[in-house]
């Protein structure tokens, strides 16, 4: 709207967003925008079609699916390091540009500012194991290379 674009905002209830849960919201957090692609990514993908309680399920009638086989190897090819490094430099720049707008909403719109919980502290991952410890400050090397400082705690 502000380069003179109309923009028509389309709300069920009077004011914006207020069908949605209070409780929902979201984070703009670049220590956690690792890619769902990445070399890391590919046992895990292995192992779970073998666990009958995963989040991940590919049910034998859907393998006959072409676009199922297409999907699977577009991520597989997403998967390689190169690609997944890209993705996380290309997810980082997202972040901060997310940040950035939503600091300047807060400073435009006091309202909109004033119904916001912010902090800039960082945030706390808890691991139960230090095998997954390992692997995730692996998989957040790029993180790091990307911009984003990382530090771990405890071994």
């Amino acid at each position: 709207a502000r380069k003179g674009y109309r923009v028509r905002v389309l709300e069920r209830r009077p004011g914006a967003g207020e069908g949605s849960s209070y409780i929902n919201g979201t984070l703009i957090c670049p220590s956690l925008m690792l890619p769902w692609t990445g070399p890391q990514m590919i046992p895990k993908l292995v192992k779970s079609f073998f666990q009958e309680k995963h989040p991940l399920k590919v049910h034998p009638h859907a393998l006959t699916d072409f676009s199922l086989w297409y999907f699977g190897l577009h991520y597989l090819v997403s998967c390689r390091p190169g690609q997944s490094a890209a993705s996380t430099g290309h997810l980082a720049r997202l972040a901060a540009y997310s940040r950035a707008c939503l600091g300047r909403l807060s400073e435009e719109q006091p309202r909109v500012g004033g119904l916001m919980q912010q902090t800039a502290n960082g945030t706390l991952q808890v691991f139960d194991s230090k095998e997954a410890m390992r692997a995730c400050m692996a998989a957040s090397e790029q993180i790091s290379a990307a911009g984003v400082p990382l530090t771990a705690l405890s071994p």
